[in-house]
């Protein structure tokens, strides 16, 4: 049997030719470019490949080409590309390869499906191209630039997916193929310019609108030369007559040894130029914002030359841009740091311990001149994008005036006569000032990083944290802003009046809020005595005048009594028990009324004080002296407790004897069934306070105990401790108590040191 397999052989003649054609063309184009089977492993690598890597087609194929990708992008890749393969899917991988030199370059790797007639998947054809020159570019335009997409393909189908646009012309210039990316970019269906010349389409005038002979393109020149064109940069126009920049490699087609043909890869890089554009805006922006700022922007190298000194800085310094660029920038230091500069540089180059870089310092730079001055220092570390050039900038501040308007300002604070005071938001003190020491009885280091609390009074000291948390978290301000009297308290425990404005001062977590205190005892004191006085004078007044009404009266009442008396005694048979004892009732209130009435004189009467220098010691024992046996008969222990540096004070004797004998038979009074009464003084910088204490049934709360007239006792006349007020507060002193119910009560008595 003969069969006739012209055709067959034919067919199969055919089917060399076109492979030898596309792989003459895989061979000429400027693209690495492999092939794979439907098992994943490639089987075919054209010669750029293999001459961009230095490898044979035996090395590469199968998995082999794996062996030249960096092993920090392999796993990324081989992940990529089996993914894509799985699912019959196109795929771009940029990645870095092996060159023949030895270095890693980037390259840009797209790989698309391959399928026969009847759809059967035949494996992976791809094209590689080299981006690390353009990477490289685009790092340095700070990554502003696309990266490139798309990669040159075997055929068709590979090229029909490419980023970049592709066409070819042949020997005439004439098109024979373009892919879609370049029918987008021109605006030109692939019907529209198949068969007609490339060159009079898109690329037949200059920009400046004159003509561009095709005797002068390059891309046509490379079929009269036969040569590579890489990334020319040019101008292509659109259907829409448009213009466009365009970086575009042109590599000449051959079969056989003969040129057939041009395959030009191009990509539009307006938005490149765009982004240069932009870049040399923000460059000139950034250069004048350097020249114009008026702080000092000081740059150097790794080896601390100045390499940048702007405007400011000739200002702040006093050199100019010649005299100092290469200089050492330690000629701009105070000691130490100008000495100790160059190991803090060589420490951080070795073991990237940043000590200054990234934070705000405070530190001592050095004029031409030679005089130092304060600044506020700023450093950071610059680098380019591929990291091969460092160098620091620093960011400086003059902080002269800054400083001496705060030695000015804490001048002011320590000589001020008011107490001020700063606290965090944590409530913590951080200032306390001279004035505040003197009020508040604390020294400096005693109370600075305690709890401002402690210098308050209740309710305010219980429920200051609250103020602070409401405030810091609704704004609403209830006290800052305002002047408020509140009340405070000594180191002592003794509470004082103080008039205090708060303002918030800060932003940050050291000084937050500041008060200004002003301690108004003396002020209160005034006022109240002056209250006291007009008070008391007008109970003088009406005690005089009840006195005046009652005194004769009483003096009628004394002779008649005496005269009942007289008489009773000289009829004896008239005197019986139930009379006798009337009389002498009588007697008795006549003799309480007359001692009553002298107390309302003592309260409209003007005194006469006695001023002798004494101790509180003497005052307190002769007080004493007559009472303590009827003290002891009734149960009572009498504790008394002096330091014995206490001052001599200055007082009538005999009237402050009479204050500490109401306070002590008061106090007695209050302990039906024995008790313990404590004296005890103290002494600070202006006054001796004395505390008489008892363990008493205690004051009720809500009362005014110095009232006249007022009192607790069934047979007391209300009059006692208004006059030992009296006395105090001509003294110039005050009087004040504590209480507790069933515990007892105790007496402060602060007296003047004159």
């Amino acid at each position: 049997m003969v069969w006739d397999v012209s055709t067959k052989k034919e067919a199969e003649r055919d089917q060399r030719e076109s492979q030898d054609f596309y792989r003459a063309m895989a061979d000429a184009l400027p693209v690495l470019v492999w092939q794979s089977g439907s098992d994943k492993l490639c089987t075919y690598f054209n010669k750029p490949w293999l001459d961009f890597t230095g490898r044979t087609m035996e090395q590469e194929v199968g998995s082999g080409w794996a062996d030249g990708v960096h092993p920090d992008d392999l796993q990324r890749c081989l992940d990529s590309y089996t993914s894509a393969f799985d699912r019959r899917e196109s795929f771009v991988i940029e990645y870095r390869l092996r060159h023949r030199s030895g270095e890693y370059r980037w390259v840009m790797d797209h790989g698309a499906p391959q399928f026969n007639s009847d759809g059967t998947f035949l494996g992976y054809l791809g094209g590689v191209i080299e981006t690390h020159d353009r990477k490289l570019v685009e790092q340095a335009a700070i990554e502003v630039r696309d990266e490139l997409r798309g990669a040159l393909e075997f055929n068709q189908s590979v090229m029909a997916h490419m980023g970049e646009g592709l066409y070819t012309v042949d020997t005439q210039g004439l098109v024979t193929y373009i892919n879609p990316a370049a029918e987008r970019l021109f605006g030109w269906s692939n019907a529209e310019l198949l068969g007609r010349k490339m060159h009079d389409m898109t690329h037949y005038q200059h920009p400046d609108g004159t003509p561009f002979p095709a005797s002068e393109c390059s891309g046509l020149q490379v079929l009269q030369r036969g040569l590579l064109l890489s990334n020319h940069e040019d101008v292509f126009i659109r259907k829409d007559k448009t213009f466009f920049p365009v970086i575009y490699s042109a590599a000449p087609l051959s079969s056989d040894g003969m040129i057939n043909g041009v395959v030009v890869v191009f990509h539009d890089v307006s938005a490149q130029r765009d982004a240069e554009a932009e870049i040399r805006r923000r460059t000139t922006w950034l250069e004048r914002l350097v020249e114009t700022t008026q702080d000092a922007l000081v740059s150097i190298d790794r080896q601390a030359r100045i390499v940048l000194f702007n405007a400011g800085a000739e200002r702040i310094f006093g050199y100019s841009k010649a005299e100092i660029h290469g200089q050492k920038v330690n000629v701009l230091m105070a000691e130490p740091y100008a000495t100790e500069h160059d190991s803090y540089l060589e420490r951080y180059e070795k073991t990237g311990e940043a000590r200054a870089i990234g934070r705000i310092r405070t530190v001592e730079a050095r004029r031409k001149n030679g005089e130092t001055f304060p600044i506020e220092l700023s450093i950071t570390k610059v680098t380019t994008v591929d990291g091969e050039e460092v160098q620091y900038a620093a960011f400086i501040r003059d902080i002269s005036e800054v400083r001496r308007g705060q030695a000015w300002l804490q001048s002011l604070i320590e000589a001020t006569q008011d107490a001020v005071l700063s606290i965090d938001r944590h409530g913590r003190v951080v200032i306390f000032n001279p004035a505040a020491e003197r009020i508040f009885g604390y020294q400096r280091n005693e109370i600075v990083g305690q709890k401002v609390n402690l210098l308050m009074a209740e309710p305010y000291a219980t429920e200051h944290d609250g103020y602070i948390e409401r405030y810091e978290k609704t704004g609403e301000a209830r006290a800052i802003g305002r002047i408020r009297s509140v009340t405070a308290r000594r180191k002592n425990g003794e509470l004082f009046p103080i008039e205090l404005s708060v303002t918030k001062v800060a932003e940050d977590q050291n000084v937050q809020y500041a008060a200004f205190i002003r301690d108004v005892s003396e002020k209160a004191r005034l006022q109240a005595q002056l209250v006291e006085n007009e008070r008391l004078v007008a109970i003088g007044s009406t005690a005089a005048k009840i006195g005046h009404e009652l005194a004769n009266p009483l003096n009628g009442m004394s002779l008649t009594i005496q005269l009942l008396e007289q008489r009773l005694h000289k009829n004896s048979n008239l005197l019986d028990t139930q009379i006798s004892s009337t009389v002498n009732r009588l007697k008795n209130e006549v003799s309480r009324l007359r001692k009553l009435l002298e107390q309302f004189r003592s309260l409209s009467r003007r005194e006469k004080f006695d001023f002798q220098r004494t101790t509180l010691t003497a005052l307190v024992d002769e007080a004493l002296e007559i009472e303590m046996p009827r003290y002891t008969e009734l149960g009572i222990q009498i504790e008394c407790s002096f330091p014995s540096n206490l001052p001599l004070i200055t007082v009538d004797i005999d009237k402050m004897k009479q204050v500490i004998f109401n306070l002590t038979k008061n106090a007695a009074e209050s302990m039906v069934g024995g008790g313990r009464i404590s004296i005890k003084a103290a002494a600070s910088e202006n006054s001796i306070v004395l505390e008489i204490s008892d363990t008493g049934t205690g004051i009720p709360a809500g009362i005014d105990i110095f009232e006249p007239f007022f009192t607790t006792k069934p047979e007391g006349t209300g009059i006692g401790l208004s006059i030992v007020q009296q006395i105090i507060l001509a003294h110039g002193g005050s009087i004040s108590y504590t209480s507790e119910h069933e515990k007892g009560t105790t007496f402060f008595v602060a007296l003047p040191l004159k």
